[in-house]
């Protein structure tokens, strides 16, 4: 993690995002998690952030993501 610079600003904007499978169901395992991880990293790379920590259960997902300060934490989700 580091300060992101623009021309006139200096930030550092990380978020944690915590969310499950409908009715939280174990489905995340196998293919699917290795999946779910690979479109989560492209979606980070494309968009220049930096994942800090991404850790998938069965059952939920964690995901502690650095993002550039005009990202709002609802735009970050519905990209991912």
């Amino acid at each position: 993690m580091g300060l992101k610079k623009g021309a006139h600003t200096v930030t550092e904007f990380t978020n944690h995002f915590t969310f499950i499978p409908k009715y939280r169901k174990r489905r995340l395992e196998g293919k699917l998690k290795q999946r779910l991880e690979g479109m989560i990293k492209f979606c980070a790379q494309v968009n220049n952030w930096e994942i800090v920590e991404l850790n998938i259960q069965p059952d939920h997902v964690h995901l502690l993501i650095q993002t550039k300060g005009d990202d709002s934490p609802s735009e970050v989700m519905q990209l991912i």
